[in-house]
C-alpha cells in the first residue's frame, strides 16, 4: 500500500489481538482494549493522516 502512495507516505499495518501473528486476546478484552492498541500504534508512529480499513472475519 505504501509503495502505491509514493514518496513521503507510509502505511502502518498491524494484526489485531487474537488474529494473524498477534498475541491472544486477554480474558478482559474489550473495545477499550482495541482502542488502546490502536492508540499505541498511532502514538509510536505519529501519523499526520489517519485511514482505517477493517477486514471482516468472513474474508479470511
Amino acid at each position: 500500500m505504501a509503495d502505491g502512495l509514493g514518496d513521503g507516505w507510509a502505511a502502518d499495518v498491524y494484526d489485531r489481538r487474537g488474529r494473524g501473528n498477534s498475541t491472544e486476546q486477554p480474558a478482559d478484552y474489550s473495545m477499550a482494549t482495541e482502542i488502546a492498541d490502536v492508540r499505541t500504534v498511532m502514538d509510536a508512529t505519529a501519523p499526520a493522516t489517519y485511514w482505517a480499513i477493517a477486514w471482516a472475519d468472513r474474508w479470511r
